[in-house]
C-alpha cells in the first residue's frame, strides 16, 4: 500500500521529465511491478509516456477554450458521440484524468476548491474513477480507498457528479459495450449507478444518455439493470415510463409458492438460465426488488425526461430489436421485461401486443409473456386510438391451455377495475366477434368475466350493443334473441335484464338521428318489442318456475326469494316499456294505430303465446303458455298504470280511450288473479289515478259545435267509461283497502255503497237509492235539451224527444262524488267474467271480505 502511495506521483514526474527515453531499471519484481501499473489507456496509441503527453495536450487545449471546458452536451444527448474537439464524449475523461494519491485525494480537492479550480477537481474525480475501473482493481475486486472516497464526495458534493465529464466517466463503464467485453467486479455498477441518481437527485430534468444507457443494458444483456442495489437509478428512469405494476397474484405462476405480506415486488427464487441471454425467471418483471422508500432516501423517484423523448427513444429500441429479430425462438426473457417495464407507454403497448401471442405459446417465454399481458393489461389506459388497437387484438387471442385462460381472465377482470370506461369497448368487440364468422372460443368466458366483474354496467353496455345492431341494414332480430338466450343460460340467469331494458328502450343521441332517417324504421320498431318481451320470459328462472308451482300448496312468498325478485323485475320491465310506448314511440317511430295496439298489448303480454315466439320458435310449445302464465301473473306498478291512462288521453298518440279503458281493466283483473297472499298485486298511493279515470269518461261535445253563448251544458259522463272506471277503482281499493281504498269510501258514496255491497255480500238485493228516480228525471231533461242544441248545428227545425234521442241511452249526469247511483246492463256493457283474489279491508274495527268479484258483477248486470 505504501509502495502504491508513493510510486503514483514520482511516476508521474518520471513522465513528465524524461518522457519516451526512460528505461526502467531495478529488479525484475520492480519491472514487473511498474509495468503492471503504467497501462497505455485503450484506443491511444504509443506508450505511457507519450499517452501522458496526449493526456495534457488535450487538457491544456481544452482549458484554452473556456467554451469547450468539459461541458461535452450531455443534455442534449449524444447525437455523433463526438464533441467539438473530436474527441468521443466516452474517451475525454480518460484523457483529463489526473492520477493522484488516493490517501490525498480528499486533501488534493479541497485545495482545488479553495483556489477555485473546478478543472483540477474533476480531473482528479476522472483519475480515481479510472484506477477503480482499470484492470487491476478488477482483478483485485475491491479497491477500499477509491470506493469510499467516491463514497465521501457524494455525500458531501454532490454536485461533482452531474459535471458531464464525470456523468460520462460513470456512464462509460455502464454502456452495454463495455460490460460485454468485460465483466467488471459487480460493485461497480452499484456504486455509479447510486453515484449518478446522487449527483442528478436536485435535477428535474434528467440528460438523455442516462436513458439511453438504461434502455441498452434493459433490452439487451441487463448487467445492471437487475440489480436490487442500482434500483435509485432505474426506478427513476423508469418512472418515466409511467408504467403501473400488476398485482403480485398475477406476476407469479408457482401456485405453491406463498408470499408474506410486504414482501416486495422481486423474489429471490431463479431456475437455472437456458436462454443464453444473462436472464433469470424471476417471479417479476420488474428490475429491482428495494421498497419506494429505499430509493427515496438517495434520490425521489418521479419522472425526469421529457414524455416526447422517452417515446421515441424506447420505441425506436423495441422496433431494433423486433427487426433484428424475425423468428420467434430469438427473442430473449430481456426482452419481454423490458416490454413489461415500458409498457405504460401507448406504443410499446401497440408493437408488443402484436407479437403476444406467439411468445405465450413458446415454452421458453411463457411465463414472461404471461407477465407481459398483465402489465399491457394493467397500463391500458382508456378510450384512445392506440389502446383501441391493442385492445382489438387481446380479444382475439387464443389461448389454448386452461391456465393461460384463467390468466387471461384475471387480467381482463383487473383491467375492467382499473379503467372502467373501456368495458364498453371490450364488449363491443367481443360480441361483434362473437357475432362473426370467425368466433374465439374464450369469447362466453370474456363476457361471463364482464357480468361477474361490473354486472350492472356490462347490462348497460350490452343493450347500447344492441340498440346500434339493430341499425344494421340486414334483419339480424333472430341472431340477437338466440345470442342473448345462450348469454343468460351461461350466466346462469345471473344477467340484470331490467338494466338491460331500461337503456335499450332509452334515446340516446347519436341514434335517434340515425333511426329518423332510416328506411327500416318500423322494423326496428318490432325488433325492440320483440327483444323486451324476450327478457320478460327470461325473467322466468328456473328457480322462479319452482316457486309458481310452490303456490299450489303454500302461497307465502316471503321465504321464495326467486319469486320476488321475478315480481319486481317483471314490474320494473312493464314499467319502462309502457314508458317508452308512450314517451318515445309516438315521436321517434310514428307508429299506426293498429300496430300501436298490437305493440302495447304485446308487452302487456296480453296477447297469444304463440306471439311471443314466431321469430326463433321460443320458448317451446310444451312450455310456451306455462312461462306466459307464470310472468303475466305478476304484479303492477302504479306508474305504469298512470302511463296506460296518459297514453289513451294523449291526443298525438294512436290509441282510443275505450282501448285504453279495455286495457286497464285486462291488466287489473289479470294481476287479481295471483296465487300469493301477502304480496301487493297493484300497490297505488296517488289519488291522480282517480281523476284520470273520471277524465276519461266525461263526453266532450265536437269542437265545431257552437252552443248558444247564454247556455252552459251539463257536465256528462259516458255510461260504458263510467262504470268501468267504478270498476277499475272498485280492484285497486281492493288491493289497497288501508290506502286507496279508505279515501275512496270517505269522498265517493258510490265507492261506499260498492264497498258495502261487498261486505255484506247482498248482490242479489241492490236498492236503489231514494233519490235515483228525480236524479233521473232531471239528468233526462238536461241530455235532451243538450242534444237538441247539438242537433240544430245541422238540422234547425229537428224536434229531439226521449224515443229519438241518441245520447239519452248513452251518457249520463257526471257526479262521481254525488248521490250513489243505481248500476245496470248498460253499466257493463258486456259481461265481465274472472275469479278474483279475496280481500280484506280492516277500517277501524271493521272486517270486509270479498268472496270473489263474478257475483258483484253478475248482479250488477
Amino acid at each position: 500500500m505504501d509502495r502504491n502511495k508513493t510510486n503514483a506521483p514520482n511516476r508521474g514526474q518520471k513522465k513528465v521529465l524524461l518522457g519516451a527515453e526512460l528505461f526502467a531499471l531495478g529488479t525484475k519484481s520492480g519491472r514487473d511491478d511498474s509495468k503492471g501499473k503504467i497501462l497505455p489507456i485503450k484506443g491511444i496509441p504509443g506508450s505511457s509516456s507519450s499517452s501522458t503527453e496526449r493526456k495534457r495536450e488535450a487538457s491544456s487545449s481544452l482549458g484554452s477554450h473556456p467554451s469547450k471546458r468539459f461541458r461535452v452536451s450531455l443534455k442534449d444527448g449524444i447525437p455523433d458521440l463526438t464533441t467539438t474537439t473530436g474527441i468521443p464524449h466516452y474517451d475525454i475523461w480518460e484523457q483529463i484524468a489526473e492520477d493522484c494519491d488516493l490517501s490525498n485525494a480528499i486533501e488534493t480537492i479541497y485545495a482545488a476548491i479553495e483556489q477555485n479550480d473546478n478543472e483540477l477537481v474533476v480531473r482528479i474525480i476522472c483519475g480515481i474513477i479510472r484506477h477503480a475501473t482499470s484492470r487491476d482493481a478488477a482483478r483485485s475486486k475491491v479497491d477500499n480507498v477509491a470506493y469510499l472516497t467516491l463514497f465521501y464526495l457524494a455525500k458531501v458534493h454532490p454536485q461533482f457528479f452531474n459535471n458531464d465529464v464525470i456523468a460520462y466517466a460513470l456512464l462509460s463503464f455502464l454502456r452495454r459495450e463495455t460490460n460485454v467485453k468485460m465483466r467488471y467486479n459487480i460493485n461497480l455498477h452499484v456504486l455509479f449507478t447510486n453515484l449518478l441518481t446522487r449527483g442528478f437527485s436536485d435535477i428535474t430534468q434528467w440528460p438523455e444518455v442516462l436513458l439511453r444507457t438504461y434502455v441498452d443494458d434493459a433490452v439487451n444483456e441487463r448487467f445492471w439493470a437487475d440489480n436490487d442495489y442500482c434500483a435509485p437509478l432505474v426506478k427513476n428512469i423508469c418512472a418515466a415510463f409511467k408504467t403501473r405494476t400488476p398485482h403480485l397474484s398475477l406476476l407469479r405462476w408457482d401456485v405453491n409458492t406463498t408470499v408474506t405480506t410486504g414482501q416486495t415486488h422481486r423474489d429471490n427464487f431463479t431456475v437455472d438460465d437456458d436462454s443464453g441471454d444473462n436472464s433469470t425467471q424471476s417471479l417479476d418483471a420488474s428490475p429491482y426488488l428495494e421498497s419506494d422508500q429505499a430509493a427515496d432516501a438517495i434520490c425521489s423517484v418521479k419522472s425526469r425526461f421529457a414524455d416526447s423523448i422517452v417515446q421515441k427513444l424506447v420505441s425506436d429500441a423495441i422496433r431494433d430489436q423486433l427487426n433484428k429479430r424475425q423468428q420467434q425462438d430469438n427473442y430473449t426473457r430481456n426482452f419481454l421485461k423490458f416490454l413489461c417495464t415500458s409498457s405504460g407507454i401507448g406504443e410499446v403497448r401497440c408493437l408488443s401486443i402484436s407479437r403476444l401471442e406467439l411468445w405465450i405459446h413458446n415454452g421458453k417465454l411463457v411465463k414472461f409473456a404471461q407477465q407481459l399481458l398483465s402489465y399491457i393489461c394493467f397500463n391500458i389506459k382508456g378510450k384512445n386510438t392506440q389502446d383501441n388497437e391493442v385492445l382489438q387484438v387481446l380479444v382475439k387471442m387464443r389461448l389454448k391451455t386452461k391456465p393461460l385462460i384463467n390468466h387471461y381472465m384475471s387480467c381482463l377482470k383487473e383491467m375492467i377495475h382499473l379503467q372502467p370506461d373501456i368495458l364498453s369497448t371490450i364488449m363491443k368487440l367481443v360480441v361483434q366477434n362473437e357475432l362473426s364468422n370467425t368466433r374465439n372460443p374464450n369469447n362466453m368466458g370474456m363476457l361471463a368475466t364482464m357480468f361477474q366483474t361490473s354486472p350492472d354496467q356490462s347490462a348497460v353496455n350490452l343493450a347500447e350493443i344492441y340498440q346500434e345492431f339493430l341499425l344494421q341494414r340486414d334483419d339480424c332480430l333472430r341472431t340477437l334473441r338466440v345470442f342473448l338466450r345462450e348469454l343468460v343460460r351461461m350466466l346462469r340467469f345471473d344477467v340484470n335484464l331490467v338494466k338491460f331494458c331500461k337503456t335499450f328502450l332509452s334515446e340516446r343521441e347519436e341514434l335517434t338521428q340515425q333511426i329518423e332517417q332510416f328506411d327500416f324504421k318500423e322494423r326496428i320498431f318490432h325488433s325492440v318489442v320483440d327483444i323486451v318481451c324476450l327478457c320478460m320470459f327470461l325473467s322466468a328462472t328456473p328457480q322462479a318456475r319452482e316457486g309458481s308451482l310452490s303456490l299450489k300448496t303454500n302461497r307465502d312468498v316471503k321465504n321464495n326469494q326467486a319469486l320476488i325478485r321475478l315480481y319486481n323485475q317483471m314490474s320494473q320491465i312493464q314499467l319502462d316499456s309502457v314508458s317508452w310506448m308512450y314517451e318515445t314511440v309516438p315521436n321517434l317511430y310514428k307508429i299506426q294505430s293498429v300496430e300501436y295496439h298490437q305493440a302495447l298489448h304485446k308487452v302487456l303480454l296480453l296477447d297469444n303465446p304463440e306471439q311471443y315466439s314466431r321469430c326463433d320458435q321460443w320458448p317451446s310449445e310444451p312450455e310456451r303458455g306455462a312461462i306466459l302464465r307464470i310472468i303475466s301473473e305478476t304484479p303492477i306498478h302504479e306508474e305504469t298504470l298512470l302511463r296506460i291512462i296518459l297514453i289513451g288521453i294523449t291526443k298525438d298518440i294512436p290509441f282510443s280511450i275505450a282501448n285504453t279503458f279495455d286495457i286497464l281493466l285486462l291488466v287489473i283483473k289479470r294481476v287479481s288473479g295471483m296465487k300469493a297472499t301477502d304480496f301487493p298485486a297493484v300497490q297505488a298511493n296517488k289519488f291522480d289515478i282517480i281523476d284520470f279515470l273520471f277524465s276519461m269518461s266525461e263526453y266532450h261535445h265536437p269542437e265545431n259545435i257552437q252552443l248558444p253563448e247564454d247556455y252552459e251544458p251539463p257536465k256528462l259522463a259516458i255510461i260504458a267509461f263510467y262504470w268501468k272506471a267504478w270498476l277499475i277503482l272498485l280492484m285497486i281499493s281492493a288491493h289497497n283497502p288501508s290506502t286507496f281504498g279508505a279515501f275512496c269510501w270517505d269522498h265517493y258514496p258510490t265507492m261506499k255503497l260498492l264497498i258495502e255491497i261487498c261486505i255484506t255480500n247482498q248482490f242479489n238485493s241492490c236498492v236503489s237509492h231514494k233519490d235515483e228516480l228525480q236524479i233521473i228525471t232531471v239528468e233526462r231533461d238536461h241530455i235532451l235539451q243538450f242534444e237538441t242544441y247539438l242537433a240544430a248545428q245541422t238540422s234547425p227545425h229537428a224536434v229531439i224527444t226521449e224515443e229519438n234521442a241518441i245520447l239519452i241511452t248513452q251518457l249520463m249526469l257526471m257526479d262521481p262524488m254525488g248521490t250513489p247511483r243505481k248500476w245496470t246492463q248498460k253499466a257493463l256493457g258486456r259481461r265481465q267474467t274472472g275469479k278474483k283474489q279475496s280481500l280484506i279491508r280492516t277500517r277501524g274495527s271493521t272486517l270486509w271480505k270479498w268472496q270473489c268479484m263474478d257475483a258483484v258483477i253478475e248482479n250488477l248486470q
